[in-house]
This record gives C-alpha cells, sequence and structure tokens, in this order.
C-alpha cells in the first residue's frame, strides 16, 4: 500500500519484462476476483494509470495476524483469543512458498513474515499453557512449525506441555 506504483507491481510478478496487455489482463482477473467475493468493494487503477489504488476493505492475512495479535495484548478476553487463534490457522507454509518472487526475500519480507507468524504462535501457544489446553498448545506450535520448520521455541512450547501432563499423572 506504501508504494502503490505499477511498475512495482510489475516487478513482483515477473523477473522479466512483460507486455502492458498482459500486466493489464492481470489486474482485471484480479479486480474481477476481488469482485466476487467483495461486490461492495471498488478496486481500480488510478486515471494516471501510474497507480494500483488497493482499497482499504481488502486486507493481507499478515495484517489480520498483526491486528489479532495486538488485540489480544491490548485486551485479554476470550473472544481477542478466539481472533487470533483464526488468524494463525491461515498459516498454511513459509510465506511465499512455492512462488518464485525473488523481491520477497531481497526485500527481507519472507524473514519479517515469519517473524510475525512465529510471535503469534508463541503467543497463542503460551495462552494455551496458561490455559492448560493441551491441544491448543499443539495446534499453535504446529503453525509456528509449519512457517519455520524446526524452531527450537515451537519444539520447547510443546516440551512443556508433555511435562506438565507427566507431572499431573505422576
Amino acid at each position: 500500500r506504501d508504494r502503490p506504483l505499477r511498475d512495482i507491481a510489475r516487478t513482483a510478478l515477473w523477473d522479466h519484462s512483460v507486455e502492458d496487455s498482459t500486466f493489464n489482463n492481470v489486474v482485471s482477473e484480479l479486480r474481477r476476483a476481488i469482485r466476487v467475493v467483495h461486490p461492495s468493494i471498488d478496486f481500480e487503477i488510478a486515471h494516471n494509470r501510474k497507480k494500483i489504488l488497493v482499497p482499504t476493505g481488502i486486507r493481507t492475512d499478515v495484517e489480520l495476524l498483526e491486528e489479532a495479535r495486538w488485540n489480544v495484548r491490548h485486551d485479554d478476553s476470550v473472544e481477542n483469543w478466539r481472533a487470533l487463534h483464526e488468524a494463525v490457522s491461515r498459516v498454511r507454509g513459509l510465506p511465499f512458498e512455492g512462488a518464485n518472487y525473488d523481491w520477497a526475500d531481497a526485500e527481507g519480507l519472507t524473514s519479517h513474515i515469519v517473524l510475525k507468524i512465529m510471535n503469534a504462535c508463541t503467543d497463542l501457544a503460551r495462552y494455551y499453557l496458561a490455559i492448560s489446553d493441551a491441544e491448543g498448545v499443539y495446534f499453535a506450535t504446529s503453525q509456528g512449525l509449519r512457517a519455520l520448520p524446526g524452531n527450537q521455541e515451537m519444539l520447547e512450547l510443546r516440551a512443556q506441555v508433555l511435562n506438565t501432563t507427566t507431572k499431573v499423572n505422576s
């Protein structure tokens, strides 16, 4: 949103030069897809055709994750924890996995998003530990491990569940 220039979008999507018609077709398909999901949202290219203005109603999963994490830090309600759970459930793997977006790594975006995911998963796992919800801890750590396989902190949080269960059973 902070750099809505057409040239930046083109560079993000293709690592080589593409025809204007190709780019315009992709933007048109995006506009149609957005209208199918959100008919009330107006997504247009600015009149000077140099900018692509993404409406505020369109939000990324990362933005939703950040908002949910901010909300639980400022209001420790069950509803906010549920919202964080929902946001964490959207993690499918390493950000941009399977896409050949060199710009994401060059700008440090992938690492930045992974850090946000790990922080949210850690918060959620600790919340579930505090309320003795082993299944919740496994969910939160599983999502974290999707984004960063083998992460030591996620594995340690899982081990805390085992330690708690062992102490209860002893």
